[in-house]
């Protein structure tokens, strides 16, 4: 059996019940929901429907609305903790060095040997313990971090 690497390009927004969201995105309350209750619910616990595509998508408050090539589509918010993760936030230093060595045909490996010693970018990489001793967990975190950048992409900090 083989394994595949799930892959979105999208944004994704967190639904917060805000008027503007429910304008934005055509949000219409869950009427008939509404009405079987007794007293008015919280706006984090109310329903409420997307039209999309696909029909209209139920979604509460907290959910994610991921905005893709296909249209919107809504996905629950532990759903999509589990599937996603943000992408790498690099201080703009440490973006250009991976940005150049990327776009010069160079290797991953190559980028984290200069990188990791570059001016500027040397105190994102290297930090000292509250023993003042180097910190390898920091230093591992941070050597994946970018090698997730170089992969997958990344923001810009600063």
């Amino acid at each position: 059996m083989k394994k595949f690497i799930r892959t979105y390009t999208g944004k994704f927004e967190m639904f917060n019940g805000s008027a503007e969201m429910i304008d934005k995105y055509q949000i219409k309350p869950d009427s008939d929901y509404k009405d079987s209750i007794q007293k008015p619910l919280p706006v984090t616990q109310q329903r409420f429907y997307m039209p999309t595509e696909k029909g209209n998508l139920m979604l509460r408050v907290g959910d994610i609305i991921l905005v893709g090539n296909g249209g919107p589509s809504v996905m629950a918010a532990s759903d999509f903790s589990k599937n996603y993760s943000l992408l790498p936030e690099l201080p703009s230093n440490v973006a250009s060095i991976l940005k150049t060595y990327q776009h010069s045909n160079e290797t991953l490996s190559q980028a984290l040997s200069v990188v990791t010693y570059a001016a500027g970018a040397k105190d994102w990489f290297i930090q000292l313990n509250s023993d003042e001793v180097f910190d390898q967990e920091h230093y591992k975190k941070r050597q994946n971090e970018f090698a997730l950048a170089w992969l997958f992409g990344y923001t810009v900090t600063d």
